[in-house]
């Protein structure tokens, strides 16, 4: 069994969202400074992140936390436009989400 599978964590999805490292636009890792205050808020959201805290252990759940990465926005998001005849329409406008 997987540890996404075991902590539930993308259960409704056939796979968790990826983009190749080749693909990101960024990447920081985080200092130990950076990530102690990260670890330290990610905390005040108990209700929300205490239960995965505790079934990886401390050290990975740090370790996971420690890089941001991001992608390229699409022309759809970064515009929050989407009709049915496509990205951008002229007169549309909907959020993606």
């Amino acid at each position: 069994m997987s540890g996404r599978t075991l902590l539930g964590v993308w259960a409704d999805q056939p796979a968790p969202p990826s983009t190749a490292r080749h693909e990101l636009h960024h990447v920081i890792e985080l200092s130990e400074a950076q990530l102690d205050v990260k670890v330290a808020a990610l905390a005040e959201h108990r209700s929300q992140t205490e239960s995965l805290a505790e079934l990886m252990g401390a050290g990975a759940y740090r370790r996971w936390w420690a890089t941001e990465a991001f992608r390229t926005a699409s022309r759809c998001a970064a515009e929050l436009t989407v009709s049915a005849s496509g990205c951008g329409s002229p007169g549309s406008y909907s959020q993606p989400w």
